[in-house]
């Protein structure tokens, strides 16, 4: 292994940086998600930093920044194209493209709920179709078996049957929690089997809210700080 990168600002995706760096490995990612890593790792280092210890890293971790904007990285021979996409499960992306394979983290689960946390299903339906016009043939989820574009129409059904679910609850602030219990229930019924349920009690209400106040123009989660405030400890992201 000669290199790794980091898809986007979450724990189970940069915390080996460093164990990487230890053994010569470069670790890389785009400006903007290199950004979001402090406050993040803050964050569930106190929600998880004890219940994973020793293994948890005590620094942030500090991978290399490749730059603001899509670029070619040629690393191990190969030349692989690291698109920097906007919000989708978190508030910036990098979706790597090599020759008809894409590795799009998170943005695809294969048989799992999704992390709705900072509530944006329609930013990441976009994010969903900048990848479909990449024109895979081959998809690697963030969690689940690899697959064809399939894949990402799957995710794409799901994110729509979740707006679906939620507008027809009429979404005013707070929170409903009898309606949101609903649409959980709907969606554990309608994906039976589905990995990570626990997954929908961030990430419902989230959702519930960015519909009832209207959502705010997809630039806006870019910087730091801009994910709303969990209700609770965020379960953790195998």
């Amino acid at each position: 292994m000669v290199a790794a990168i980091v898809l986007h600002a979450n724990p189970d995706k940069f915390n080996g940086t460093a164990t990487f760096q230890a053994r010569g490995i470069e670790v890389w990612t785009a400006e903007q998600v290199l950004a979001r890593i402090p406050e993040v790792f803050a964050k569930r280092t106190e929600a998880f930093a004890e219940r994973y210890a020793p293994d948890w890293p005590t620094a942030v971790p500090q991978p290399r920044s490749f730059g603001a904007a899509t670029t070619t990285l040629k690393l191990a021979g190969l030349e692989l194209k690291a698109h920097v996409l906007g919000p989708g499960c978190s508030p910036a992306h990098v979706v790597v493209q090599w020759e008809d394979h894409v590795f799009v983290g998170d943005l695809v689960a294969n048989k799992a709920h999704a992390w709705l946390e900072i509530g944006e299903p329609e930013a990441w339906l976009q994010r969903l179709a900048e990848i479909e016009a990449m024109q895979p043939k081959h998809v690697h989820p963030g969690r689940g078996r690899s697959g064809g574009p399939e894949l990402v129409e799957n995710q794409r059904e799901y994110l729509q049957t979740v707006l679906s679910l939620v507008a027809a609850e009429k979404p005013t602030l707070p929170p409903d929690p009898a309606a949101v219990l609903r649409v959980r229930a709907a969606l554990e019924r309608r994906y039976e089997g589905y990995r990570f349920p626990v997954f929908l009690e961030i990430g419902l209400p989230a959702v519930w809210r960015r519909m009832a106040t209207g959502n705010a123009p997809e630039s806006a989660p870019e910087g730091p700080g801009e994910a709303p405030p969990a209700e609770s400890e965020p379960p953790p992201q195998p």
